[in-house]
């Protein structure tokens, strides 16, 4: 799988509060086709397996034009990306709450970041990014550090061109509310973990055991809220941005911004390589 650190420049500082942020640039002037390419495989293996096997296997079903599952493959990516009439919902009508593409990319994006970044053993839950419509939660990521010492962060992603605050705002109010709503969410995705198999079980205890820490806000429950924009719109100071969600303890709170030259025109290239337009 492609290397994101070929292609981000990463910088990190603790703000007031003890707020960890992140901001990583992206250069792409000597060959943005390259990196478009490193997307394109990453979004099509991310998104696809387990369903349709490991990453590496995806990919190669998908440059098989010929193998039998390559159809049902665009079909589900369609499905995921596109709206109705097919055509890709860059900017969904938002009487319907679906984000589709723009925000399926800042999701997507989101993985690929901290796959690649933040260190110690860790699950991703769900374990493949879900359609809009599907998903009840952008990401829940578990970390083993040490022996049994775990924390883990819940994640929402937006993107934007120019709006970082105003989408921030929309996702601390979701921060915000998953003490009301993730008791089901989380004990759903625990079952599934359990039926897995005996290596994912850790994970589900995890899981069982978040509901009550997030109503206690414990420093094990952390909250990152994830931006991908345009390098063109500036990241806010921490001032500039709603109050991050109550009560959360000091240094249990991550601010990562991913800064992409001409984000729409580059999301546009992605999709057409994704043969979804």
């Amino acid at each position: 799988m492609p290397d994101l650190r070929d292609f981000l420049d990463e910088s990190i500082s603790e703000l007031q509060s003890g707020v960890e942020q992140r901001i990583y640039t992206v250069d792409i002037s000597k060959d943005a086709q390259q990196f478009v390419s490193a997307l394109v495989e990453y979004f099509v293996s991310c998104w696809l397996s387990p369903v349709y096997g490991d990453r590496d296997e995806v990919w190669e079903k998908w440059n098989t034009p010929s193998h039998p599952d390559r159809a049902n493959m665009l079909d589900y990516l369609r499905n995921a990306f596109c709206n109705q009439n097919g055509e890709v919902a860059d900017h969904p009508d938002p009487k319907r709450g679906l984000t589709k593409a723009k925000g399926n990319f800042a999701e997507t994006l989101l993985r690929w970041v901290e796959e690649t970044y933040r260190e110690g053993e860790k699950r991703l839950i769900p374990p493949v990014p879900q359609p809009a419509d599907r998903g009840f939660t952008d990401l829940v990521e578990i970390i083993f550090h040490q022996g049994n010492e775990w924390f883990s962060i819940i994640w929402e992603s937006k993107a934007t061109e120019v709006n970082i605050s105003g989408v921030a705002s929309d996702a601390y109010k979701q921060l915000d509310d998953y003490p009301n709503r993730m008791f089901f969410i989380l004990n759903d995705r625990a079952a599934s973990l359990k039926e897995d198999g005996v290596g994912n079980a850790r994970y589900a205890n995890v899981l069982r055991l978040m509901p009550a820490l997030i109503k206690q806000r414990s420093p094990k429950i952390h909250y990152g809220l994830f931006i991908t924009h345009n390098d063109a719109a500036k990241c806010p100071h921490l001032r500039d941005l709603p109050k991050r969600p109550s009560g959360v303890p000091r240094g249990c709170h991550h601010l990562t911004f991913v800064a992409l030259p001409n984000f729409a025109d580059l999301r546009d290239a992605v999709w057409r390589n994704m043969q979804l337009k």
